[in-house]
């Protein structure tokens, strides 16, 4: 039984990727944007962000999908990556995204 199991939960898994799609919003953001990182697609999602290269998950929850605009500088470069929440042992990975701050 262990051995249909896994092959069911894989397929779940692998199936709700391709209905996802991560996007950071607004496209074109100003430092008076906040920025959310949104994924399409049913679950729960865990985030993380960085700012020119470095991890920015110390600032904030690993749940977090938005940034302050207060946290952002003109020229800085952020990335969210998005793993649905599976175990915490296993999250999957869904996508990425980036954007650069205006001024």
């Amino acid at each position: 039984m262990r051995k249909t199991i896994v092959p069911i939960i894989a397929s779940a898994i692998m199936g709700c990727s391709s209905l996802t799609n991560v996007n950071i919003s607004p496209i074109d953001p100003s430092t008076t944007d906040a920025l959310e990182c949104k994924v399409e697609g049913e679950g729960f999602y865990d985030y993380y962000w960085y700012r020119d290269g470095k991890y920015y998950g110390e600032e904030i929850d690993v749940n977090a999908s938005y940034i302050d605009s207060s946290s952002t500088s003109v020229g800085d470069a952020w990335y969210c990556e998005a793993f649905l929440s599976v175990s915490p042992s296993a999250p999957y990975y869904v996508g990425n995204d980036g954007v650069t701050i205006e001024p």
